[in-house]
């Protein structure tokens, strides 16, 4: 499968090397790091910008693309990845077809999961009047998705 960017975009370029540095840090340690899955949360400027329709085929592209570069540090059924909905609201116009992509991506690949985080009842409106972002998850429910995140790591993962 072809990379999306060969040079890599932003977020896939801040996603990698700071993984690596991680991974170096550990190195220095004397440790010897494996990779089981990575989580990622995002899609929220996709919904809105011209690309949503392409989302599915970008995903897939992504986490190849990321397997592929830390493919030394696998362990041996390869590296996982767990993705999570974007809030189904209408400031992203086009959520339903970037969670539908989502969800889909999980369907299709054994080693991809999906957190429906509207199921799980997210909120974007529960943080202090003099400080809103109506656009993400609130704090409450960014601390919930944490651990959504780490009930399908050791679900999923963890043997």
């Amino acid at each position: 499968m072809p990379l999306t960017q060969p040079e890599g975009g932003t977020l896939y370029k801040g996603a990698v090397e700071f993984t690596f540095s991680c991974i170096q840090q550990l190195e220095a340690q004397g440790y010897n790091p494996r990779i089981r899955a990575i989580c990622w949360m995002q899609g929220e400027s996709d919904a809105n910008g011209s690309q949503y329709d392409y989302y599915y085929t970008l995903t897939q592209n992504f986490i190849s693309d990321l397997r592929l570069a830390f493919d030394e540090y696998k362990i041996n059924q390869g590296i996982g990845f767990v993705d999570a909905a974007i809030a189904a609201i209408s400031k992203w116009r086009e959520h339903e077809a970037i969670n539908d992509a989502k969800r889909q991506n999980a369907e299709e690949d054994p080693l991809t999961y999906f957190i429906d985080t509207n199921a799980e009842l997210l909120t974007t409106d529960q943080e202090p009047a003099n400080n809103p972002d109506l656009a993400h998850y609130d704090s409450v429910s960014m601390v919930k998705l944490g651990r959504l995140f780490g009930l399908s790591l050791v679900e999923n993962f963890i043997s």
